[in-house]
């Protein structure tokens, strides 16, 4: 990163772009409300689907030309600022959606801050895109890259056929946080467009900690258990780091949550989900898939979960939903098989286990890959992706024998399994597994038993998926974090935590505090040097802008936290709505 960018700098640049991001979307939510009435979690997820669906509809208009796509920029952003300012004046803005869309606002830029000071303590290059690679565990490869680089070529009407990166085609990636890049575009100077670009990525990761306050207050849950669920994925690797590294696979969980939560998934009311939320589901699930196509695992698991629990929305209800989700999937799903085609990289990667380009068909590949090897090597290659969800073996890492690894290795790999390995990323939070069964077999409190309930929807959810991901991914050991849906890894994030709070509460502060002040700074606030798996830390001075960048995030953060769950002795939930019995 250039020298000559400050902190201060940095922190307008998050203030200003969290602002342009919410406007739309904020516009679309008051438009509707003044149309048809809204209530709290509505309204906000109509500002935030909405916000992701403006970016989507300005890719399009840069696909066909980017004069038309720079002029329809120019009018979204000022007819949004001038319907907010004139519902503003005209005082037709409810004083209670204005403070929760705020709070959402000010809890993701916060967590944008603090993520971005820490990813920019040490530095490991000038381009900030390269720094976001080497920051936290080995190289990475440059799959953050690759919106920035669409959304580049489309600004400046540059090709992006036969290939747009090597031998990646254009149509292999969803294109909505290219989309949501360009509705920007136009406002950042050349000199600093790739720091501006991986600034919004991490606003746009940061949603997931949005995502995950909405489904908590979907829950009906007290104020402090919703802060101590935030606090332990705030402070945990996972998030920092795909936070920071900038491909939109937490874009797409944050989209996937916000669905959960207006369907009121959690806790069994999706049967009775009213038009208007499937609706507000839909978009939500197509902005989602039109993020990264790894939360389709998810998706399918929701999908058994649904029909299995017979909580299937009204047919009535569900059109809308449907509707929805066709308008944003139809358009890219003619991208991909009439402009440039075939789109289905990912797919013979995954599924069929071709890594290299190949023009011949997926159906093709697949059929060979499942006809020419035995059943019992497609059985083994099943039983390898279920033991690496696990990860290797801890013995020499935490061993104290000849084969064991010194500490500075042992602190690297523990840091790279925050990027590979499922139930080693949630580190204490494993210990959610046997609290789950505790709960199970003793008396719950009676406040506490929807919650249980809730939570074990939750964790029902998640399991269903890591199957559905163990038996459809064909290389064997591919089952790594990076190759699923981390819609999985938050999800259980929030059942874990929520089981800790509820459960056991006096060891919850405990174990909160090992994550916070132990496990998260040995990820946070070390660093690595580039080399191989399990390499040595290297020393290096941080950078003291940083260092204030970071502490302002975290003090905000700390802040925000102690006003909305323990500045007063009552802390009710957002949205007091009942859970399903």
């Amino acid at each position: 990163m250039s020298s000559a960018v400050t902190p201060v700098q940095i922190l307008f640049t998050i203030l200003w772009e969290g602002f342009v991001f919410v406007l739309p979307g904020f516009a679309l939510a008051r438009f509707i409300d003044s149309k048809q009435a809204l209530n709290n979690r509505q309204f906000v997820c109509v500002s935030l689907v909405g916000s992701g669906a403006a970016g989507y509809f300005v890719f399009w208009s840069y696909l066909l030309s980017a004069p038309l796509g720079r002029s329809l920029t120019i009018t979204i952003l000022l007819a949004s600022l001038t319907a907010a300012a004139f519902a503003a004046r005209a005082r037709r803005i409810k004083a209670v959606h204005l403070k929760e869309v705020v709070t959402y606002a000010v809890l993701m830029i916060l967590t944008t801050i603090f993520y971005t000071g820490l990813g920019f303590l040490y530095e490991r290059s000038e381009n900030p895109l390269t720094q976001a690679q080497l920051r936290f565990v080995h190289p990475l490869p440059i799959d953050n890259v690759i919106p920035y680089l669409f959304a580049d070529k489309l600004y400046h009407s540059d090709p992006v056929r036969p290939f747009l990166l090597a031998d990646w085609k254009s149509s292999d990636r969803p294109p909505l946080q290219t989309g949501i890049s360009l509705l920007q575009f136009p406002m950042w100077p050349y000199k600093t467009r790739a720091l501006n670009y991986q600034i919004l990525g991490t606003l746009l990761q940061s949603l997931s900690i949005v995502s995950i306050w909405d489904l908590m207050n979907s829950l009906a849950t007290g104020r402090r258990i919703i802060i101590i669920v935030l606090a332990f994925c705030i402070f945990s690797g996972f998030f920092l780091l795909y936070s920071f590294y900038v491909w939109p696979k937490l874009l797409a969980a944050s989209y996937f949550l916000f669905a959960l939560s207006v369907l009121g998934f959690a806790g069994g009311n999706c049967r009775c989900a009213s038009p208007l939320n499937t609706g507000i589901a839909g978009a939500a699930i197509g902005l989602a898939l039109m993020s990264h196509g790894g939360v389709i695992f998810t998706l399918i698991a929701l999908g058994i979960v649904v029909l299995t629990t017979r909580s299937v929305p009204r047919w009535r209800s569900l059109l809308p939903g449907i509707l929805m989700l066709a308008l944003f999937l139809l358009p890219w799903t003619l991208y991909q098989k009439f402009y440039d085609p075939p789109g289905d990289r990912l797919l013979k990667w995954h599924l069929a286990g071709v890594t290299e380009y190949n023009e011949r068909s997926f159906p093709q590949l697949l059929s060979e890959a499942y006809t020419k090897p035995g059943a019992r090597v497609i059985i083994h290659n099943k039983i390898q992706n279920v033991k690496t969800l696990l990860g290797p073996s801890p013995r020499n890492i935490l061993g104290t024998g000849r084969n064991s690894l010194p500490w500075r290795s042992r602190v690297a790999w523990y840091k790279e399994a925050a990027l590979f390995y499922f139930f080693q990323t949630l580190g204490v939070l494993n210990l959610g597994v046997l609290v789950l069964l505790f709960g199970r077999f003793t008396r719950i409190r009676r406040e506490h038993e929807q919650l249980f309930y809730a939570i074990q929807r939750l964790v029902s959810l998640t399991l269903v998926s890591l199957m559905v991901w163990c038996l459809l991914l064909y290389t064997p050991g591919s089952t790594v974090i990076h190759q699923g849906s981390l819609a999985d890894v938050v999800v259980l994030f929030v059942a874990f935590a929520l089981s800790f709070a509820v459960l056991i509460p006096r060891l919850t502060y405990i174990l909160l505090g090992l994550q916070v002040f132990v496990l998260f700074p040995l990820f946070a606030v070390t660093s690595p040097t580039a080399g191989s798996q399990y390499s040595i830390l290297g020393v290096s001075r941080p950078d003291p802008g940083m260092v204030l960048l970071s502490a302002v995030g975290l003090a905000g953060l700390v802040a925000f936290g102690w006003k909305i769950g323990f500045a007063t002795k009552k802390t009710p939930s957002m949205y007091a709505e009942p859970l399903a019995p």
